[in-house]
């Protein structure tokens, strides 16, 4: 499958090098026309060779050229030699990664303003979502629909298409139990996770510490880059933050879980 992909970028790549314009040819034209009984004179006789010969020389020349392998045609030459591109393998692999992340979207660490589409294009579907003055989200059930090998949990202006923040890894990494103490994180996938049934859920960088009281807060390094939820009695309630906006116990700001294979 790997071999066929790439071939079918190396086609593209090099449908769009020959795709670049070739040298135009003049179309003949004669510019004297000469009438049965009427001498014809030498300069006019010239003159349709010359407009013969401009046109018949400008036109394009037998490709002559070759390109070595790994190297596409960029340009013809007028006289049938050929331009190559160097740099054809760069470009596809450089294809190749894009299209990787656009459709396997794996990040490390917490990232910050990510469109919905492309969680989405990346294989992730939303399993679960509230708003954050809802408080009676169960989390054995909200794990029960969250089934998948991966979760990830974002947050968002209500109404937007955009995650403020978001943060993947194993399930069992998300939800590694880290007791209530207020400073404890289990670090997987460049990211500090935290998991209580009393207490909060929520992430931060890694390596960067956390005061969760309940929630953490109070904390400036890194601020756009953590999410927190109040936990409770094996629920979740509501508050607290995302990313850099804190204290929302209100319906401005939306909860989302995301799970895949």
């Amino acid at each position: 499958m790997k071999t066929l992909h790439r071939l079918g970028v190396l086609c593209l790549a090099g449908a769009a090098a020959f795709a670049s314009p070739l040298a135009q040819p003049t179309d003949l034209t004669i510019p004297k026309t000469f009438v049965s009984g009427t001498p014809a004179t030498a300069a006019d006789v010239n003159q349709n060779f010359s407009a013969t010969a401009t046109s018949v020389n400008s036109k394009q020349d037998r490709v002559t050229g070759t390109c070595p392998p790994g190297q596409a045609v960029l340009s013809i030459n007028a006289n049938g030699s050929v331009v190559c591109d160097t740099n054809l393998n760069n470009r596809v692999t450089n294809i190749e990664s894009s299209l990787l992340a656009v459709t396997d979207y794996r990040p490390v660490g917490p990232q910050t303003n990510v469109m919905a589409l492309q969680v989405a294009l990346g294989g992730w579907t939303v399993c679960y979502t509230d708003l954050f003055n809802a408080g009676t989200g169960v989390l054995a059930n909200i794990l029960a629909a969250c089934n998948k090998a991966n979760l990830m949990l974002a947050c968002r202006p209500t109404g937007t298409n955009t995650y403020s923040v978001l943060a993947q890894a194993p399930r069992a990494d998300v939800t590694f139990n880290t007791t209530t103490d207020p400073t404890t994180v289990h670090v997987a996938n460049g990211t500090a996770w935290y998991f209580s049934t009393s207490k909060s859920w929520g992430f931060a960088k890694g390596g960067d510490a956390v005061n969760k009281n309940s929630c953490d807060t109070g904390v400036a390094t890194d601020a756009e880059q953590r999410l927190c939820w109040h936990t409770n009695a094996t629920n979740i309630v509501s508050g607290h933050r995302c990313g850099i906006t804190e204290f929302i116990n209100n319906a401005t700001y939306e909860r989302v879980i995301l799970h895949r294979d």
